[in-house]
């Protein structure tokens, strides 16, 4: 991975630097101003000169130029300038200690000299990693990848379930086959399970509410022992749906659709591990947004 820090602070360089060696040892290269930034960005990912960044790091107090001494907040101005210039697949990350504009950026962390970065850019590289995961099971499958809905970290919580408004369930049977193999694979099972729909390593089955067989995963629950070697059972979810019932054939795409209204719970405990029927909030240092309409 080629990575651009874009912050006028050698010490915060240093800092950011550090943390991704230990992450993921990417390619860095380092600018000191909004418009060395930008230039760096047009000769890599425009102009093609030289190999394009994956990632751009940016701080929002910064010069203009290198060497200026007055500063301003360029982080929204520089993320802008990024999307018009029509790099929407550059995943950029704004690290500051300030509080920023909303723009269109990937992540934001709120940057403290005195706390170490290296579980931020953990789950930033996980999240990617499990992001091109299902891009490359996308591939393979005739869905509509266009009205496909984004998948983002949610942190559930355990709660009372409010059948206020459902208009019919089904029944989903999951388990994950290998623990090791999966990027994303949390031990306390807050895994986002709409990304395990496409995983290879997931078996699972989805039946409406009149039990009639729906959707299954090429690996079929049915084919291997409830219990496995990597400790994990199977694990029953109820899916609500709050504005229609879908048809055996188009389920599966209507899970992944930007309008539908639907909860998936888990039975055990009632932790509702996706809500598309309200706007959740999410906590953690790492704020995610849509990644620019890449799922």
């Amino acid at each position: 991975m080629r990575i651009l820090i874009i912050d006028d602070s050698e010490y915060k360089y240093k800092q950011i630097k550090g943390s991704l060696d230990r992450v993921c040892g990417p390619w860095i290269s380092w600018e000191k101003s909004r418009n060395s930034g930008l230039a760096s960005i047009m000769k890599h990912n425009i102009n093609k000169d030289f190999k394009p960044y994956d990632m751009v790091i940016v701080d929002n107090i910064m010069p203009l130029f290198d060497n200026e001494r007055e500063l301003e907040p360029f982080a929204s101005d520089i993320v802008n300038e990024i999307r018009r210039l029509g790099l929407e697949d550059l995943i950029v990350v704004v690290c500051s200690a300030d509080e920023i504009e909303e723009c269109d950026y990937n992540y934001k962390i709120k940057y403290d000299s005195s706390v170490s970065l290296d579980e931020n850019f953990k789950t930033i590289f996980s999240d990617i990693a499990a992001y091109n995961m299902i891009q490359e099971e996308l591939t393979k499958k005739s869905i509509d990848v266009s009205r496909k809905k984004n998948i983002e970290i949610i942190y559930p919580t355990k709660s009372e379930i409010d059948y206020t408004g459902v208009v019919g369930k089904a029944r989903l049977i999951h388990r994950t086959e290998i623990v090791d193999s999966c990027s994303s694979y949390d031990p306390l099972g807050l895994c986002n399970i709409l990304e395990c729909l496409y995983c290879e390593n997931c078996a699972y089955s989805i039946e409406l509410e009149s039990g009639n067989g729906i959707i299954k995963s090429d690996k079929k629950i049915e084919e291997y022992s409830k219990e496995h070697p990597s400790g994990m059972t199977d694990e029953e979810h109820e899916i609500l749906f709050y504005d229609k019932v879908p048809s055996e054939e188009e389920l599966f795409q209507y899970l992944f659709e930007e309008e539908s209204k639907y909860k998936i719970i888990r039975k055990n405990d009632n932790v509702i591990m996706v809500d598309t029927t309200k706007q959740i909030e999410e906590k953690g240092p790492v704020k995610k947004l849509v990644p620019n309409n890449k799922i």
